[in-house]
């Protein structure tokens, strides 16, 4: 298991024993609160970011993601995989009362990878739905899966090639801590 879905899964497990509040509260934080974010999202790696309350059902945030990994086919010589990506994004919440509110992601993405000599730059656009639980004050953990169409470029060790894609795999974990 990576060490980033560790490093969430011992953040949740030591958050758990907090009090959960009443369901009649209201779950989402206050318009002009920030939160900080620790995600895990889909593919590995990790992702930081900041979020700010836009108004009491819209959220916006943007993340940071780096994934590092290291491959090596019997043999050959070991190969390293690194990618950066930048990830804008918005909630648009469907509820503002209870603990569990659901929401629609909107994002976009900028990403940055290099596998050897041969690396691709590639930028879309995705939507997807999810689930925001706040479990105790100030403090949640959510999830979404969606659909993103990308574009990008490829060059290094092969030919260079441009590329459109869609995928149906965008999800992620996260951990956010309002203030």
């Amino acid at each position: 298991m990576p060490a980033s879905r560790v490093l969430l899964a011992a953040a949740v497990l030591a958050l758990l024993p907090l009090p959960a509040f009443a369901q009649s509260r209201t779950a989402l934080p206050q318009v002009g609160q920030h939160g900080l974010t620790f995600a895990v999202p889909n593919g590995g790696g990790a992702a930081f970011g900041i979020r700010k309350m836009l108004s009491p059902r819209a959220n916006a945030g943007l993340e940071v993601g780096l994934g590092l990994s290291r491959s090596h086919t019997s043999g050959q010589s070991a190969t390293t995989h690194e990618n950066v990506s930048v990830r804008p994004g918005v909630r648009l919440y469907e509820g503002t009362a209870g603990p569990v509110v659901p929401f629609l992601h909107l994002f976009g993405v900028v990403s940055y990878d290099k596998q050897g000599s041969a690396w691709s730059l590639s930028g879309g656009a995705g939507a997807g739905i999810g689930v925001e639980w706040f479990f105790a004050d100030r403090v949640s953990l959510s999830g979404y899966t969606g659909a993103a169409v990308t574009v990008g470029h490829t060059h290094g060790n092969v030919a260079p090639n441009d590329f459109i894609g869609f995928g149906s795999s965008t999800s992620g974990l996260a951990l956010t801590l309002y203030f």
